[in-house]
């Protein structure tokens, strides 16, 4: 039994790679896992090393540590289907043309590099969507439009009737500066779900990112959209020159009346890879965010069905496993202006190419039996490479993000590009559950259940 062990203020997380499985104890239940794997003492002569008046208690906590570490990988189930009962199952870019050149785009916005989708082909790009991926009746299924910026398209309310009209939960991920009057009604009459980029409390730090004057007109779009009780949520970009201003920004989203908040650190797609903007430390983004919705628990909700925190922490907190980080695995798609497809928007690239809407059906993109899928779907985090395969929490990182890997690396295969970075993460996100388990209760409880209707 491999137990690898962290200690902090005389409580020790214990780490069972192989199992997998997890714990906070103290000084007595570190002792007693230390007899049980380590020095290999059976129960009987644990508990009797022990007091009499302590045996009762000892000889419970052995049969709870037995009984966690009792499983193996082997007896999980894949998950590859959705735990919530909403899911996004394509991501569509509708321009590449953008009014803003912020360093860090992932897909380099500027100019359309080529005819972008007519409202014809999303009209029967929509019908395809539907009929190869929204095949669960009992879920609510999501399209997320995005770009470059949506609001540069003049049609683009005309889409927006086009996926709604189809059947789908329509999400539009934007900066929210080219938003006018004329939209609200229809954004409002369709439900709309608006995740517009916030990157700071201050003018100063929104601004080193979205450039002059953009601050003022952002926030006041927002208030504009909420008034109109249009869901907003609000996309944070973290960096090492903006953490700082993470909790301020919660809160201006909350005072807002913001819907929900999701703070993404930097990847290293597109201008990212050129920029000076730096990574902060993952586990220093979960513990800020732990710190503040603890002390702000009114502010709590707006992290219940969004960002990696919640998602990974509920994760952790229920037990759920994974092997690969999901990519070609689940039913999800990325569709460029120009109609490419890929399996999602992080994998952009010649190698992870599924075709072309124009040349061919939808459903004879994403067959299983291309290549490129079946190269994805054999993705398990044990066979990656030796690193992976020896990590202790490996199977709650599942080798993490494989296309932004590919795209620094150049290797499928390789470690995740900020490999030591997700590993602190995950076990500092372990002490948080422990600390503070109702941050991710809720969502925890949702994906078990649905965890358990897959088995």
């Amino acid at each position: 039994m491999r137990m690898n062990v962290y200690s902090r203020n005389g409580r020790h997380l214990l780490v069972f790679a192989d199992q997998p499985q997890w714990l906070v104890v103290d000084d007595v239940g570190k002792d007693i896992a230390d007899n049980l794997f380590l020095k290999k003492k059976s129960i009987k002569q644990i508990v009797a090393s022990y007091p009499q008046e302590e045996r009762e208690v000892v000889q419970s906590t052995c049969a709870e540590i037995v009984e966690l570490t009792s499983g193996s990988k082997e007896n999980e189930v894949r998950i590859n289907k959705p735990l919530t009962s909403h899911a996004t199952i394509a991501m569509i870019s509708l321009t590449r043309t953008c009014n803003l050149a912020c360093p860090h785009c992932y897909v380099d916005a500027r100019k359309t590099k080529g005819i972008e989708l007519s409202l014809k082909e999303h009209e029967l790009l929509a019908k395809q969507v539907k009929e190869v991926l929204a095949t669960n009746d009992l879920l609510e299924y999501q399209v997320n439009l995005t770009g470059g910026e949506p609001f540069m398209r003049s049609d683009i309310s005309e889409i927006v009737c086009i996926y709604y009209e189809s059947g789908f939960r329509v999400s539009i991920s934007t900066n929210g500066l080219l938003i006018k009057d004329r939209h609200l009604d229809l954004l409002h009459q369709v439900d709309a779900a608006l995740s517009i980029s916030l990157d700071g409390s201050s003018a100063n730090a929104h601004e080193i990112i979205r450039g002059p004057g953009t601050f003022k007109p952002t926030v006041q779009n927002i208030r504009m959209l909420v008034e109109r009780e249009i869901r907003v949520s609000v996309n944070y970009l973290v960096h090492a020159g903006n953490i700082n201003e993470l909790g301020e920004t919660i809160s201006l989203a909350y005072d807002l009346g913001c819907a929900a908040f999701n703070p993404i650190n930097l990847i290293h797609l597109g201008r990212a890879r050129k920029s000076k903007l730096q990574r902060a430390p993952e586990a220093e983004i979960f513990r800020t965010l732990a710190g503040h919705l603890v002390t702000h628990p009114e502010q709590q909700a707006m992290f219940r069905k969004t960002s990696l925190f919640s998602s990974l922490g509920a994760a952790l907190m229920g037990g759920i496993i994974c092997v690969s980080c999901g990519v070609g695995d689940r039913p999800c798609v990325y569709i460029t202006p120009e109609g490419d497809v890929y399996p999602c928007s992080n994998t952009q690239d010649p190698k992870f190419y599924l075709g072309n809407i124009r040349e061919r059906s939808l459903v004879d993109c994403l067959s299983k039996k291309q290549p490129v899928y079946v190269e994805l779907q054999t993705l398990d985090v044990d066979h990656l490479n030796d690193i992976c395969a020896k990590c202790d929490v490996r199977y709650f990182c599942g080798g993490d993000c494989r296309g932004e890997t590919f795209k620094v690396t150049g290797d499928l295969y390789s470690p995740y590009a900020h490999c030591l970075d997700r590993h602190d993460s995950i076990i500092e996100l372990m002490w948080i559950v422990s600390e503070s388990p109702e941050l991710f209760a809720e969502r925890s409880a949702e994906y078990v259940m649905n965890a358990d209707r897959q088995a």
